[in-house]
């Protein structure tokens, strides 16, 4: 019988949740492509790649990040011609997400005829699953809770494989309160000005304590440093998505706010201890998608700490 399985990944989260398929799944063997699909992506991957002790010789890396676009046509047309010679090997496929042109492509002309399981891609995930119909759904592996349509089968997971890398149960905390960036503003869908206000309120609820921003891989240089210079704050941003901070840095925050994360989430199922907030903003603010996240505010209510600041 044919038990071997592919899985893809783009991004640090979906390759989390390729990791955490793996351990689930345990298949007798298998190949984890990673594509690197923008630079600040392919930064992080690689950084993965080394903290967690993968494992190269499982791994088909795809750069699809070089500037140069006729090595970047390279680079992902010789991964097409590999799936032409040997798709055909694997019986299961895992794929991070229905939004990739890319992927969508290896989807369609290589394998109508695989068994297809859908990984986290953050809370898209959710918005993706609500696209479903009893008639047209692909399976998931998530850590959300998901109901299921007709036919569907999702399974839900802890971050098992996670917690086996951290290896300790009890991790310091420092009196440090985190502050995870958004790129609201550099996509469009938030002004600067509500932007800037947003980050005043959640800087007034905290008072006196003592905070670090850590900025998302999207966030621009010019915002990060009007935040420093306006908040006098200590401004990073990590080269490893923020799930991996206690296994890099060997300690916890205080707590972890952040207007909207998948982070959030995802911290709170890894480490259970950490106190998690989420400040609600006026979704009618944003310029696309404002029911997306009004909808995503009331899931992760059940979950964490939502204070709301419209």
């Amino acid at each position: 019988m044919n038990n071997r399985e592919l899985y893809f990944a783009e991004s640090p989260f979906q390759l989390l949740s390729a990791l955490e398929a793996i351990y689930y799944y345990k298949p007798s063997s298998y190949v984890l492509v990673i594509r690197y699909a923008n630079q600040s992506d392919a930064k992080q991957l690689k950084n993965m790649i080394h903290l967690l002790k993968l494992d190269t010789s499982y791994l088909k890396i795809i750069d699809g990040s070089s500037t140069c676009k006729v090595r970047k046509y390279f680079n992902e047309s010789a991964f097409l011609i590999w799936m032409l010679l040997y798709h055909k090997k694997y019986s299961r496929v895992y794929l991070g997400t229905t939004k990739s042109r890319y992927l969508n492509v290896v989807r369609d002309y290589f394998l109508k005829e695989k068994k297809i399981i859908y990984l986290d891609d953050g809370s898209a995930s959710l918005v993706i699953q609500d696209s479903f119909t009893d008639s047209h759904s692909f399976d998931y592996f998530t850590m959300f809770e998901m109901v299921a349509f007709k036919n569907q089968s999702i399974i839900t997971h802890n971050f098992e494989y996670f917690h086996t890398q951290l290896g300790i149960d009890v991790i310091p905390k420092k009196s440090t309160v985190v502050i995870l960036g958004n790129k609201f503003y550099e996509a469009g869908m938030l002004s600067r000005e509500d932007s800037e206000y947003l980050l005043k309120k959640i800087m007034d609820d905290l008072g006196n304590e003592d905070v670090l921003y850590v900025a998302h891989r999207g966030e621009s240089k010019e915002k990060l440093y009007s935040i420093q210079k306006e908040h006098k704050l200590d401004v990073v941003q990590y080269d490893f998505p923020i799930e991996l901070y206690a296994l890099y840095k060997k300690e916890l925050p205080k707590q972890v706010v952040s207007l909207f994360s998948t982070a959030l989430f995802s911290l709170s199922k890894i480490y259970p201890d950490l106190k998690v907030t989420a400040y609600k903003m006026n979704t009618n603010k944003l310029l696309d998608h404002s029911k997306n996240y009004k909808e995503l505010y009331d899931v992760y209510a059940d979950y964490i700490e939502i204070i709301d600041i419209t």
